[in-house]
């Protein structure tokens, strides 16, 4: 098992939750990264950063390694911010193509640079998937400060687009995780065999709440736990 850990990933991984009784962002305290330090003793070198797309994700660690950064096992925690759109446009035009911030081919392209960065350098890559978006709580959050509905509707078609679009992001981890022979702790899989996942996701529809976060603890915990000894180096190119 490693015993220094870096996490390169997103608000989700932060532990970054909703407050709804102060209207305002927070940091849960025993979010998912407290199975790493207090639940499995591991030293961990924290680099994820809320808002943090991949392409950013690539430039954070290279500049990190530059700095001398050392441990045994890389976490990965990207797609959520890659896929979002500017969704202010989508409602002034409706009916125009709209890109997300990193399209898939790009965002695969930055996880597997970053997967072989670390395995140069010594750290075994470790793959998350995606937590799964509400999409109807994600819907009314983006367009609670006046973007139009009806045309965020009539871009989308249906609502569960929005959780294909997401979830595209997170097969592409998925594939790209058995192509180049990553392990993978699949967090998405903890929610979506709960009897309402919904309910472990806060009210943005993106970010796991505390009950999401003690999914995504057991995940990691169960994956550590089920291997006692060095995470092995990437398949041969």
């Amino acid at each position: 098992m490693p015993k220094d850990v870096c996490v390169l990933g997103d608000s989700v991984i932060l532990g970054v939750v909703y407050d709804e009784a102060r209207s305002r962002y927070s940091i849960l305290r025993d979010g998912a990264v407290t199975s790493l330090t207090r639940g499995l003793g591991m030293r961990v070198h924290n680099l994820a950063r809320m808002g943090q797309t991949s392409v950013e994700a690539r430039e954070r660690f290279a500049e990190a390694i530059k700095g001398g950064l050392k441990a045994d096992a890389l976490l990965i925690e990207l797609g959520g911010n890659d896929c979002d759109l500017n969704w202010a446009e989508v409602g002034a035009d409706p009916d125009s193509d709209h890109s997300p911030r990193i399209p898939v081919p790009v965002f695969k392209e930055a996880i597997a640079d970053i997967a072989h960065m670390a395995d140069a350098n010594g750290m075994a890559p470790v793959f998350f998937t995606l937590p799964p978006l509400a999409p109807l709580k994600f819907f009314d959050w983006v367009t609670k400060d006046g973007i139009p509905k009806d045309n965020v509707m009539r871009f989308l078609g249906d609502l569960s687009r929005i959780y294909r679009w997401q979830e595209l992001y997170s097969l592409s981890m998925m594939k790209l995780a058995s192509e180049i022979g990553a392990p993978l702790i699949d967090i998405r899989e903890r929610f979506l065999v709960q009897k309402n996942y919904e309910d472990r996701i806060c009210l943005d529809g993106i970010h796991p709440n505390a009950g999401g976060h003690a999914l995504m603890k057991k995940a990691i915990s169960d994956f550590f736990g089920s291997r006692p000894g060095r995470l092995g180096s990437l398949a041969p190119a």
